[in-house]
């Protein structure tokens, strides 16, 4: 999988592009893989739940290099799962919860309310070749 920021190729309106996994794992002596959909987040204690926001935020911290955004913003998501079991799509807009928040504590959003994050949106990419599953984002300033 892909790791960083991309540039929007023929898209004036992209501020920056990442990946992002599906699962993380987190623990410090028995590591256990945490998938970033609905059905986890509600089942999960609050404490294991704020550790995984905090991994998410690292993880955006070291691998997103966009400057602070001062603007309205869109950002659509494109689910690349790992294997070929259905998924519904629904399930997995918790990702926008914590990519959205870690980009606030990264300091590249002020916040992510509608005022700030105007627009988002969903939709299946195809195939991770890699099995491993990945989330496409991508932020865009609104005309």
């Amino acid at each position: 999988m892909l790791k960083g920021t991309y540039s929007c190729i023929k898209d004036e309106n992209c501020i920056g592009s990442f990946n992002i996994p599906l699962q993380f794992e987190l623990g410090k002596v028995k590591k256990k893989k945490y998938s970033l959909n609905l059905n986890t987040y509600r089942n999960l204690h609050y404490q294991v739940n704020n550790n995984l926001k905090v991994l998410v935020s690292e993880y955006i911290k070291d691998f997103v290099l966009i400057l602070p955004i001062h603007e309205p913003v869109r950002i659509d998501y494109i689910i690349y799962p790992g294997s070929k079991r259905r998924m519904d799509l629904d399930n997995m807009v918790v990702i926008a919860k914590y990519v959205q928040d870690g980009l606030v504590s990264a300091g590249i959003l002020k916040d992510d309310d509608y005022k700030h994050v105007v627009n988002i949106s969903f939709q299946v990419g195809g195939l991770d070749p890699d099995k491993k599953g990945y989330c496409k984002v991508t932020i865009r300033k609104i005309k």
